[in-house]
């Protein structure tokens, strides 16, 4: 792991920005429900995404180390989602999520 860069590509960003709607419609079933090391796995997958993603887009790059220390700091805990959610993200801007299986996509062409 280390640090997920902004893409240039303005198609890969333009889907960043999809997903970015997308995660955030999947916990508005969860409205102010906190995170535990029991919340729904769409739940906290979907917090993690949301950070990663607005993070890049506020900062231009997320560090692995630094994002795990904030949401730890935040939620009180970590497990293997915020691992796999770095690597989806991360998937999604380096590669257009070529390397990412199962969920909805990442449709660059939208």
């Amino acid at each position: 792991m280390g640090i997920i860069n902004l893409p240039q590509n303005k198609n890969i960003k333009n889907a960043l920005e999809r997903k970015l709607s997308e995660y955030k419609g999947r916990l508005s079933k969860f409205e102010e429900v906190p995170l535990t090391e029991n919340s729904d796995e769409v739940q906290t997958d979907s917090v993690y995404k949301i950070a990663i993603i607005e993070e890049l887009f506020k900062e231009g790059k997320v560090d692995y180390a630094e994002m795990q220390n904030c949401l730890k700091e935040k939620y009180g805990f970590l497990t293997y989602r915020y691992n796999e959610a770095f690597c989806v993200i991360d998937d999604y801007c380096k590669t257009g999520g070529q390397n990412t299986f199962g969920g909805t996509g990442f449709p660059l062409n939208k």
